[in-house]
């Protein structure tokens, strides 16, 4: 009879013993040992990626598929495959190498870890003016007119990059009046004076030395004539004054 089997696993033989028993009274009284001389067959798994190396973005990579028993994981078949695509390049931020300006396109570039570079234009800054500027459509304030300082062009881009401001007028510098007409008892004179910035004259009246003012219509009057008109107003004034006649307005 077949006792203590020990099945073989597909790395070790196993073994049995043959015993054999008394009919009478069933003690055993011979016992051979056999080994068994096959192995079991191998289990085998589902195929599985191993030994993976990817690639990289300047080296193709590799794997092994492998099956293998599910009882030893001996390798029970391989087969080595090499990946057909390189990775994407793997790139840091960009970096400005030209900064750009109001006229002039700048450059940044960006480097993968392998020492690809990649490049690329940036577009004009009209913030980062370049170069020279020039003030224009300026002008001076006059006696009576305003002036301007004028706007700041940038020479680079030929756009204002300030505006001017107004510029009060500066008024007229007037000399000392002259007499160009003596007064005379009877007759007004007359006086003029001039801008010795941009030598305009102006001129005012220089009464006759007996003119009077009139207390009516606040009008100087001289002459024959004026003594008539201020006579006159004066009779006016007073009964306007003294009994609210000639209430004009």
């Amino acid at each position: 009879m077949k006792e203590h089997d020990v099945p073989s696993t597909c790395t070790e033989y196993g073994s049995y013993d043959m015993v054999t028993y008394c009919t009478e009274c069933e003690q055993p009284i011979g016992n051979e040992h056999f080994d068994y001389t096959e192995l079991a067959p191998h289990t085998r798994g589902e195929a599985a990626k191993e030994n993976d190396v990817p690639s990289t973005c300047t080296a193709y990579g590799s794997y092994d598929m492998v099956v293998r028993c599910t009882e030893c994981r001996e390798i029970l078949e391989s087969e080595h495959f090499d990946y057909t695509e390189l990775a994407a390049h793997t790139y840091g931020e960009w970096v400005t190498v030209t900064a750009a300006t109001c006229h002039t396109k700048g450059l940044a570039e960006r480097t993968c870890v392998c020492g690809d570079r990649q490049e690329k234009e940036l577009p004009f800054d009209f913030n980062n003016h370049d170069g020279a500027t020039e003030v224009r459509n300026a002008s001076e304030a006059t006696c009576t007119g305003a002036g301007y300082t004028g706007d700041t062009y940038c020479l680079g881009c030929s756009n204002v990059i300030a505006s001017g401001s107004a510029v009060s007028a500066t008024g007229h510098v007037w000399g000392e009046w002259v007499t160009t007409t003596a007064p005379t008892d009877t007759e007004n004179g007359e006086q003029t004076r001039e801008c010795s910035v941009c030598h305009v004259t102006e001129t005012r009246t220089v009464y006759a030395e007996n003119s009077k003012v009139c207390m009516w219509c606040g009008s100087v009057h001289t002459g024959a004539w004026g003594s008539i008109i201020l006579l006159a107003h004066t009779v006016i004034w007073f009964f306007h004054s003294v009994f609210g006649l000639f209430n004009i307005g």
